[in-house]
């Protein structure tokens, strides 16, 4: 086989693994943010009428956030407030909302949270028992 041959044969081969790698990190990079939301399960607990827990929030998004979030108990909204995060920080939430004093069986609680720019935004949910 001819050297010249061999020689351009190697250089496509670099040229077209430089093309695919400066492709894939401009194009690999995504531009959108998001946001996390995790349960504190070791915190969360029923104590007579109150239930206790805690979630914690991730902001990524590239700038501060203010998140707008809902509590349900049984299907009934009991609670509804706001949190401010900072990009590129979390922020761990404790609340307490009073239930029906000797409630039955298992009842879920569900957190909703929203901002402005992701209305749909993300669900949290657990079961608590008397």
């Amino acid at each position: 086989m001819d050297n010249r041959k061999v020689f351009a044969g190697l250089l496509l081969l670099v040229a077209g693994l430089l093309l695919a790698f400066a492709f894939l990190s401009i194009a690999g990079r995504s531009t959108s943010g998001f946001s996390e939301a995790f349960l504190q399960g070791h915190s969360t607990r029923v104590e007579g009428n109150k239930v206790f827990f805690s979630f914690r929030l991730e902001n990524h998004e590239g700038r501060g956030m203010e998140y707008f979030y809902s509590v349900f108990f049984d299907g009934k909204k009991v609670l509804e407030k706001s949190q401010f995060v900072e990009d590129g920080y979390f922020v761990e939430t404790a609340e307490t909302i009073a239930v029906e004093t000797g409630f039955s069986g298992k009842k879920k609680v569900a957190v909703e949270i929203s901002s402005p720019t992701k209305p749909v935004g993300l669900s949290l949910f657990f079961w608590v028992y008397p």
